[in-house]
């Protein structure tokens, strides 16, 4: 089984992401209810956004990895992800998926192979943020968002 990023679209409260699962698309979106992603995309440049947006869509394409996928295809995200996103996903995928792996007796799974067709880069600084004082969006998952204000 592999599992392939086909593209993801930005809209203004949500990302529409589509993935392949060998011969079965699907779609997903992520949504942002309190985050203008418009906005963003005008406050940031276009290259950083790309980044933000690739990497959530990397790592929400990881909730398909349930079905145990031998590869995992991340060309369409190329622009976009660095060699330290993999390196992520690879290092986080053990911890995130140790109780999946050990539920259906998967001891000998380690995530699926990453390819991408295009060599990617490393990054070396991350980018800035205009306003560090607001209120930012620093983790999401299970349907919660975790968000740094400075004033509390």
């Amino acid at each position: 089984m592999n599992l392939k990023i086909i593209e993801f679209k930005v809209f203004k409260h949500h990302l529409h992401a589509f993935y392949q699962l060998d011969n079965y698309p699907f779609e997903t979106k992520v949504f942002f209810h309190s985050v203008d992603l418009e906005k963003l995309s005008v406050r940031y440049s276009k290259e950083v956004m790309n980044i933000i947006f690739s990497n959530i869509v990397f790592f929400e394409g990881s909730k398909y990895c349930m079905v145990f996928p031998e590869t995992y295809d991340v060309t369409a995200l190329s622009e976009g992800l660095s060699v330290n996103s993999i390196e992520a996903f690879n290092q986080w995928f053990q911890l995130a998926w140790s109780q999946h792996i050990f539920e259906n007796d998967r001891f000998d799974y380690k995530g699926p192979k990453i390819l991408c067709d295009t060599q990617l880069q490393k990054m070396e600084a991350p980018c800035k943020i205009e306003h560090p004082n607001e209120q930012i969006l620093v983790a999401n998952g299970g349907g919660r968002q975790l968000c740094y204000d400075e004033a509390s």
